[in-house]
């Protein structure tokens, strides 16, 4: 499975050591002008250097990736469960969206189409192509009706070769997801009733290479009245706003990328706003076809 590496881990470990430094320094020259304490609403304003051995432009937070660092099992484990967020119930034979990466260089295209059986099951088929190349791979993967289930799967290297995947069964992908939300807790401050998934409120009009679409978002808070460090701790790994712009009209047929955290943190309200994505901080949308 193809896994985002943005940074090293030496590299996570100095970006957020600065990024606590920053807001620490920030919030004691704010609270001696009298300033409030600060809520989940606030903002974060801080500027991160990366630390690399050449100077490179200043960069933003980056957003919390599991699979930055999951192996197979785990992959296929997040694959299964996260299919009933990803994938709509009213998605039909020959809809699909391609999107473009965030922050790759070079960028990578991903285009997602869903295939309806006789029998009513969705093939999902994931192709990646980088810029500049002749040649993508594939992920084939085979979802049952209604609450969908992971039922079989396979993947097309760049060569062409054809690889088989056994999915996993209930049990052990149980244990993994239990093990997955534990962990993302654990990057977050390792406590769930300080975190939540919240409708972003109004809709926005988002520009693209798609058009114009009017969107509402999904975004993950941190509880209010948290100390500046444990804030900035949190805010590491969130994007700054909404995770997640979603439109009706655009089919839904979501990165799994794009679902993991909020599922994962919040399942029951990851569903809360319908439609397909149009932006995340991995991906943004480029094009799309759908019943409409």
């Amino acid at each position: 499975m193809r896994r985002h590496r943005r940074t090293t881990r030496t590299t996570c470990m100095l970006t957020a050591f600065t990024l606590a430094i920053t807001v620490a320094l920030t919030w004691t020259a704010f609270a001696q002008t009298g300033g409030s304490s600060a809520t989940s609403s606030a903002t974060a304003s801080v500027t991160l250097v990366k630390q690399t051995e050449e100077p490179e432009a200043l960069m933003g937070p980056v957003p919390y990736n599991m699979l930055d660092t999951a192996d197979d099992d785990l992959v296929l484990a997040l694959m299964g469960w996260t299919s009933k967020y990803r994938i709509g119930l009213d998605v039909q034979d020959g809809d699909w969206v391609r999107y473009e990466s965030v922050g790759d260089d070079p960028k990578e295209t991903l285009e997602i189409r869903a295939s309806k059986t006789d029998a009513g099951e969705t093939w999902i088929i994931e192709t990646r192509t980088k810029a500049g190349s002749k040649s993508s791979t594939e992920l084939h993967s085979l979802f049952s009706m209604g609450k969908p289930k992971l039922l079989a799967a396979f993947r097309i290297g760049e060569d062409g070769t054809r690889e088989d995947i056994t999915p996993l069964d209930d049990e052990r992908s149980g244990e993994l997801f239990l093990e997955a939300r534990q962990t993302a807790l654990d990057a977050l401050g390792g406590n769930r009733k300080e975190i939540k998934v919240i409708d972003c409120g109004d809709a926005h009009k988002i520009e693209g290479p798609f058009g114009t679409k009017l969107c509402r978002g999904i975004e993950v808070q941190v509880a209010e009245d948290l100390d500046p460090i444990s804030f900035a701790r949190r805010r590491r790994w969130l994007s700054e706003g909404t995770l997640i712009w979603l439109n009706k009209d655009v089919p839904r047929l979501i990165p799994m990328s794009a679902v993991l955290l909020p599922a994962l943190l919040s399942p029951d309200d990851m569903m809360m706003e319908p439609g397909g994505m149009v932006r995340s901080p991995y991906h943004v949308l480029i094009d799309y076809k759908g019943r409409n």
